[in-house]
């Protein structure tokens, strides 16, 4: 299981979901937003597995939450421009809110200038991790 409520408790599976995301072709904004959210978490509710990384215990944005980020947006971001989902923007937004932009680092003022929100998001062709059981689990163990 790599989330509990929203929160993925191991360093290595935070590594794992990101590994997948740069090797992947097509990363849906929930991942990313997801996987944004870790960095909220620990900033926000000290929890989760970015928390367990995380240099510096603090209140704002540091070098490696920069690069972090950047390592979510990498396949994105495009001529200066990083192009998010809803859920992803409400998730900087809050992350924001969170922080001291006095105590933030001065590249993370160059990531947000960069966001640009996505109008309108392509529909998705496959289940991606949708799935939808037919039957109850103990009408199949019965089965």
């Amino acid at each position: 299981m790599f989330t509990t409520d929203g929160v993925v408790n191991s360093a290595l599976e935070l590594e794992l979901i990101l590994h997948i995301m740069e090797i992947s072709a097509d990363v849906p904004g929930e991942l990313r937003a997801l996987a944004l959210d870790q960095l909220r978490l620990a900033i926000t509710d000290n929890i989760g597995g970015y928390k367990l990384s995380r240099a510096v215990d603090r209140r704002g944005i540091t070098r490696q939450d920069v690069d972090f980020a950047m390592r979510i947006f990498r396949s994105v971001a495009e001529s200066g421009v990083i192009p998010v989902s809803s859920a992803e923007y409400g998730v900087l937004k809050q992350i924001e809110q969170a922080t001291l932009p006095g105590a933030n680092h001065p590249h993370w003022t160059g990531i947000m200038a960069a966001v640009e929100l996505r109008d309108y998001a392509e529909p998705r062709r496959s289940r991606w991790l949708r799935i939808v059981d037919e039957e109850p689990v103990c009408e199949a163990a019965v089965a």
